[in-house]
């Protein structure tokens, strides 16, 4: 599970950049439903940093174990769950830039929305498709 180290770092700097982004002046003009979102937003990567943060650390505290599958699999379901929150979290953030930048609530929607589409895109069904893809390839 090292790759729950690098992911725990980078959601730690992106956790970072968004509390910061508050004390700009810029954030005080946007509206309450904006910041609102932008809020929401940093709890779903705030959760993500402890998913990824107890996945790392339960990890090392128990190498020991690593040979029993069922402790892999829970992990794994760690994992799963804080990528599709930092999923959430970039996405809503992606809402935020885009409703300071152009003031249309239509065109940020849809752009977040294409940013969580892009994500669980090629975070999850991409790698199913080419699993089953290579999977039904070997069988021939």
């Amino acid at each position: 599970m090292i790759e729950a180290q690098d992911l725990l770092v980078g959601s730690m700097c992106l956790f970072a950049c968004q509390i910061f982004s508050m004390y700009f002046t810029g954030f005080g003009e946007l509206t309450s439903p904006t910041k609102a979102v932008h809020f929401l937003s940093i709890a779903f990567i705030a959760i993500t940093v402890l998913l990824f943060a107890h996945v790392t650390l339960s990890t090392v505290a128990r190498q020991n174990e690593m040979k029993d599958g069922g402790y892999e699999s829970r992990e794994s379901t760690k994992l799963l769950i804080a990528l599709a929150l930092l999923a959430f979290g970039i996405s809503a953030d992606i809402y935020v830039a885009a409703r300071a930048i152009t003031d249309s609530i239509a065109l940020s929607i849809t752009l977040a929305a294409i940013m969580l589409a892009l994500y669980y895109g090629l975070w999850f069904a991409a790698p199913l498709f080419f699993k089953r893809r290579g999977g039904s390839q070997r069988q021939e």
